[in-house]
């Protein structure tokens, strides 16, 4: 009976062991990644294979059928992406292979599909490789959030936190913000599109604008290298600078001051202008008449005081004219001189 009893700790020990080690065999199998059965080796051609590694996933339809091998770069500057699959998803010629993202950490895996052409087909032998005609790089999140900048312009802050808001619940799985997210990407390229012709336009200005200045560079360059000179002159003469922008103060709270005082007859006067200019062109026909004539009668002035400062003035004609009983004008003349200077 004491025998038994000693023994019974070592079985409890040894049936423990057992157990642990079969839960961390069946840890080690899950989480190594253990596949039973053969595989075959294939290769693919990539342009661009960044962010895959050695021993990632290889799947078809979602399905993990291998690993990848090895990632190497070639003398042309593509990818040779070495993998295996399981011997039960043989590939064919029209197979497709493109790099994809795992999970928002940045891993990736190679993912397995059928192409368009499936008529004219034959099996991929063992070792095979697939052209870079039919593979896929993962997507570029860098050139995706660059084309994004144009937008990101022309918005505002508010448009800008609803877009990354929508943007957000999209990538989180909540479906009712796609529409809320296309529709702002909408609106915004919309008004991007209105504003096209000005765009244009502005760009077509500037292009002129810089092939004048092109053109004219030597003229240029002497303009810029002579305001290079006059702000030396400047610099090197600070203080009659000084005083003439001291000057220039007092000028101006001066004629500030001025300002201040006649501001009310200024404002009169432009109410008042509006009447004037309305009466000038109700008597345009007037106006240019009497400007018309204004040239003859500045000659005559001059020819009165052409003899020094003072006018010399001759009487030449006169007449007295009186209203008969009648009401009609009697006309009587005093003086008529035809002669000498009143000759015409």
């Amino acid at each position: 009976m004491s025998y038994a009893a000693g023994r019974a700790p070592y079985l409890k020990v040894g049936c423990y062991t057992v157990v642990m080690l079969m839960i961390l065999g069946g840890l080690i199998v899950v989480f190594g990644d253990f596949r039973s059965g053969t595989t075959e080796s294939y290769s693919a051609v990539f342009a661009d294979a960044s962010g895959l590694k050695k021993g990632q996933k290889v799947r078809v339809a979602g399905v993990e059928v291998g690993k990848v091998s090895d990632v190497e770069l070639q003398s042309d500057a593509s990818v040779l992406v070495d993998f295996t699959v399981a011997s039960t998803r043989p590939l064919d010629t029209a197979t497709r292979a493109q790099v994809r993202y795992e999970n928002l950490t940045g891993d990736r895996y190679l993912d397995i599909s059928k192409g368009a052409d499936t008529q004219q087909v034959s099996a991929l032998a063992p070792g095979g490789v697939i052209p870079e005609a039919s593979t896929s790089p993962a997507l570029d999140i860098d050139s995706l959030v660059g084309g994004f900048k144009p937008l990101f312009r022309s918005v505002t802050g508010d448009e800008l936190n609803k877009l990354t808001a929508a943007l957000i619940g999209t990538l989180q799985g909540q479906g009712g913000e796609v529409r809320t997210l296309l529709d702002t990407v909408g609106s915004s390229t919309s008004m991007l599109a209105e504003q096209d012709s000005v765009i244009g336009e502005l760009i077509d200005n500037l292009n002129t604008v810089l092939t004048v200045a092109d053109k004219r560079r030597n003229e240029l360059s002497q303009s810029v290298g002579d305001l290079q000179a006059i702000v030396s002159q400047f610099a090197n003469q600070a203080d009659p600078m000084d005083q003439i922008i001291d000057h220039l103060e007092g000028a101006t709270l001066a004629g500030g001051g001025l300002l201040a005082n006649i501001r009310p007859d200024i404002r009169e006067s432009v109410i008042h202008l509006d009447t004037t200019t309305a009466n000038l062109v109700n008597g345009q026909e007037m106006l240019d008449s009497t400007l018309s004539k204004l040239p003859e009668a500045y000659r005559r002035l001059g020819r009165m005081g052409g003899s020094g400062a003072a006018f010399q003035m001759y009487a030449c004609q006169g007449i007295l004219r009186l209203t008969g009983t009648d009401g009609k004008n009697v006309d009587i003349p005093l003086l008529d001189q035809t002669t000498g200077r009143c000759a015409k």
